[in-house]
C-alpha cells in the first residue's frame, strides 16, 4: 500500500494555478534559478476564469485549489 493510500490521500485531487512566470529570486536549488529570465507575464483573467470553469466540472471532486508562483518561497 503506498504512502498517499495509508493516510488517505490517494483519492485526494488538488490543483495548482500558475498566475504569472517570474520569480524575483535565483535560488541555487530551485529549477527555476537555473533558466535565463523570461519576460514577466500574469495570467489574463479569462483564462483564470476558464481554467477555474475546468476544474469545476472535473467529474471528481477537488479537495484543494492553491495559487503559485514559480515555487516562490516568499508568498
Amino acid at each position: 500500500m503506498s504512502t498517499a493510500a495509508t493516510l488517505g490521500l490517494a483519492s485526494k485531487i488538488n490543483v495548482q494555478i500558475e498566475t504569472i512566470n517570474y520569480c524575483n529570486r535565483r535560488c541555487n536549488y530551485c529549477f527555476f534559478g537555473h533558466w535565463a529570465a523570461l519576460p514577466s507575464q500574469v495570467m489574463s483573467m479569462a483564462l483564470y476564469g476558464q481554467i477555474l470553469d475546468q476544474v469545476a466540472s472535473l467529474p471528481v471532486k477537488v479537495n484543494l485549489v492553491t495559487h503559485s508562483s514559480y515555487a516562490e518561497p516568499t508568498i
